[in-house]
């Protein structure tokens, strides 16, 4: 009697990477996938963008072990285009699109946080995680009106939380299945923004997106961003298209930093100020709400208030040299505008 054969397992991953130029972390990228994916059902798809450094050849001995499926583009076509076309060839299966960036590597606390616990997230479309640098300083936790929130702080666990929001960096992203099937990355955004860009059009379409603290990834950042202008583009196109963005079940730290921006740009101090002491109770890393505290309060001229509010913020551990040192001489501008004002 013959035995039946075992029907091959659906992967419950397929991890989609965009590579240029960029073998060495690549290879570490692809590396750190085999390594923590280790006994979960996963493919792995690399799509290269053109790139001049042997990637092409690498990538054709990668394919011809078996290890992942490859595609060459003819030209450089930028990475928002190049998800598109490794989402369409990953086909309809069950399971989750990873989005990686190629100077990214996935760590244990990600595959073991995330990717063996992936029923538990149903409810999300999008997942995102912290990400940090080379030298552990967080590059990003959550997006808040299209920007990295953390960037550059020292990390003690301060954006270890998990909430959901409006958006999360694309570096590491997962994507339900039916999500990245029904939503595309705008190929007008090149590179930078696109992946601030396809949250927003998941929240638009009623989909949750998830920020994990709890799982995190190193990224290189390889500093290839668009040129300055292309750059400035892609902020135009986003502001046109998205303005300042709520959605009717955005979080409140969201609602209360879009409400700080809009009374911003208009000059409205005390709203400013109204805003931001709401999130210093509530942003569990309230340096940013503590600084635009003082900020409004300065502008209403009420600078002893305003000093409070700039020491308490210069107290965060977390704040890396830069950002304190940038802190330390608005204090001392502030405490000699003061002194001025008394003479």
């Amino acid at each position: 009697m013959t035995k039946a054969r075992r029907a091959p397992e659906t992967p419950a991953l397929v991890a989609l990477i965009i590579t240029c130029n960029a073998l060495p972390t690549l290879k570490r990228c692809l590396d750190s996938v085999k390594k923590r994916l280790r006994g979960i059902p996963h493919r792995v798809l690399v799509a290269d963008d053109a790139s001049r450094d042997g990637t092409r050849s690498f990538l054709k001995a990668l394919s011809a072990r078996g290890e992942a499926e490859v595609y060459s583009s003819p030209r450089n076509a930028g990475k928002a285009a190049l998800l598109n076309v490794l989402a369409k060839r990953a086909g309809p299966l069950p399971g989750w699109r990873l989005c990686l960036d190629d100077d990214a590597e996935i760590t244990r606390s990600w595959a073991s946080v995330l990717a063996r616990n992936l029923p538990r997230y149903a409810r999300a479309s999008v997942i995102g995680c912290r990400n940090k640098d080379h030298a552990g300083l967080i590059h990003s936790a959550e997006l808040i009106l299209a920007t990295g929130w953390g960037h550059g702080e020292r990390d003690l666990g301060q954006r270890s939380y998990t909430r959901f929001c409006d958006g999360v960096s694309g570096a590491c992203m997962l994507v339900r299945e039916d999500v990245s099937r029904s939503t595309r990355f705008d190929e007008a955004l090149r590179q930078q923004m696109e992946d601030a860009d396809f949250c927003l059009r998941v929240r638009k379409a009623g989909g949750k997106i998830l920020y994990c603290g709890q799982a995190w990834i190193r990224h290189e950042h390889l500093h290839r961003n668009a040129p300055p202008p292309a750059l400035e583009k892609n902020r135009r196109i986003l502001s046109r298209r998205w303005k300042i963005p709520r959605f009717a079940d955005s979080h409140p730290i969201d609602v209360l930093y879009g409400l700080a921006a809009r009374r911003h740009k208009e000059k409205n101090w005390p709203a400013v100020l109204s805003a931001a002491r709401k999130l210093a109770a509530a942003d569990p890393a309230p340096y940013y709400a503590c600084w635009l505290a003082g900020l409004a309060l300065r502008n209403m001229g009420r600078q002893d208030e305003a000093l409070a509010w700039w020491r308490k913020a210069l107290g965060a551990r977390y704040l890396n040299p830069l950002t304190r040192g940038r802190m330390r001489l608005m204090l001392s501008r502030g405490a000699a505008a003061k002194k001025n004002a008394l003479t």
